[in-house]
């Protein structure tokens, strides 16, 4: 038997399962050159595992399903840990890892260890990022509510045409004629199963160009579509996509007009126009995005003194929360005490609101820390101890909490002690602290939560 790249081969040429292969001695070479001729097996050659096929990173939409597969070379039998965040995945101990109904929880990283008798080797990373783009209202052109393509000459309604200089603004874009010149033997990139072209009307032989300007500049148009982030931290949003215009992509702006916005600009352009896609991400380096509602403007100029085709073609749209999503430290203390804005004035700060599974401008719609008591045996002593509890959104990517306490509002430490985490069927995790002494020996004591992100 001989051994070349990540395939074994018999005498003949035939591929065999390289975990099951053997060391054979071999006779004279006859019938075909180069092959040597099976003879008696010698042993099983003992051959620590070598990994073949890697596990792939991947991106999956919120509430799906993915599977890590690995492949290893060497003696069998193999055994198998799937790890997350390098820590062991209880029961995962198969060559494949499969997840379902994932949340923000499941993103990072993964690996397997495969091990036998002869020793052992870790595969690379995997990394899972968990995409929002059903939740958040993202929508390529040219599809309606179901993501379905709509057909030509419908109104799409997920992209407004907020600067028009065809005619009015602030009407939605049409799906454009897919039976004609530019999408019929003409340069359009072609439209899709999931993604058409959009413009100011069904066929834009005769749209205005550089001759008219509706305040955006010369033959430039606007295409307007939203994403909704309430509920989520804006500065860990991350969306991604590509675009195709009808000429140039001159920018895409995000949240233009906001007076909290400074600068909407992202400097991204489209210079491959109409015949290729060109891809986008928008993020924190370069966007602002906000709590509640945000904008994102695509600035296209259909270039040229008289009129002529124009159009944007979207595809791709995503988008994720990245690890560490949330500002960094922050103070939860009691109402009246708030360290941010209480948008709703329920006493409870909007970081909190975020955390506890909250909507800012929605009333009671948090959850503080609370305070209790209760029976715990410490050193086989039984006694009541102060208790700390906090309910917590579960898809809050890498949240760290600090719960301490202090015997008055200015000095504090970190000795609680984590007693247990109690998942509930809403979503939420309920997590408990003691205090490091019992109620008998303190005269009065005092607790908060504090979280980080990193």
């Amino acid at each position: 038997m001989w051994y070349a790249g990540a395939e074994v081969f018999d005498g003949q040429g035939n591929t065999v399962d390289p975990s099951r292969w053997k060391i054979y001695r071999t006779g004279a070479v006859s019938g075909e050159p180069g092959f040597p001729i099976p003879g008696e097996p010698i042993d099983d050659y003992p051959l620590p595992p070598t990994i073949i096929e890697q596990p792939e990173s991947a991106s999956v939409l919120l509430g799906g399903s993915r599977t890590f597969d690995v492949t290893a070379f060497g003696s069998a039998p193999f055994a198998y840990q799937w790890q997350f965040n390098n820590a062991d995945i209880p029961g995962a101990t198969s060559s494949s890892l499969t997840l379902d109904n994932l949340t923000l929880a499941n993103q990072g990283s993964y690996r397997v260890l495969v091990r036998n008798p002869y020793g052992s080797q870790y595969s690379d990373p995997a990394t899972l990022t968990v995409a929002l783009t059903h939740t958040l209202g993202l929508y390529d052109s040219g599809v309606g509510a179901d993501r379905l393509p709509l057909a030509d000459g419908q109104p799409d309604l997920h992209y407004q045409l907020r600067v028009n200089p065809d005619g009015t603004d602030q009407i939605p874009a049409m799906v454009q004629d897919s039976l004609v010149f530019p999408l019929v033997a003409g340069p359009w990139v072609a439209n899709s199963a999931t993604s058409k072209w959009v413009g100011p009307r069904p066929n834009t032989s005769g749209a205005a160009g550089e001759t008219v300007d509706h305040g955006a500049g010369a033959g430039v148009y606007v295409y307007r579509t939203t994403v909704d982030l309430t509920g989520y931290a804006p500065a860990g949003i991350t969306i991604t996509g590509n675009w195709a215009t009808d000429n140039v992509g001159l920018d895409i702006k995000v949240n233009e007009g906001n007076p909290l916005v400074a600068d909407s600009s992202t400097g991204q352009t489209n210079q491959a126009e109409f015949t290729a896609f060109t891809g986008f991400t928008l993020n924190k380096s370069n966007s602002t995005f906000v709590n509640g509602v945000n904008t994102i403007d695509f600035h296209v100029k259909n270039s040229g003194p008289g009129a002529g085709y124009t159009g944007l073609r979207i595809s791709g749209l995503t988008a994720s929360v990245a690890s560490g999503s949330l500002a960094s430290w922050k103070t939860v203390n009691a109402p009246g005490q708030a360290d941010e804005e209480d948008a709703d004035g329920d006493g409870l700060t909007t970081f909190w609101e975020y955390v506890g599974g909250g909507i800012p401008g929605e009333g009671d719609s948090g959850r503080l820390p609370t305070a209790a008591t209760e029976s715990f045996t410490v050193d086989g002593v039984a006694a009541e101890y102060p208790t700390l509890n906090a309910t917590l959104r579960r898809d809050i990517p890498d949240v760290q909490l600090f719960p301490e306490s202090g015997a008055d509002f200015s000095t504090w430490a970190a000795d609680m002690v984590f007693v247990r985490r109690t998942e509930n069927a809403d979503g939420t995790d309920t997590w408990t602290w003691r205090h490091t002494h019992p109620l008998g020996g303190l005269s009065r004591v005092f607790m908060r939560l504090r979280a980080l992100v990193p």
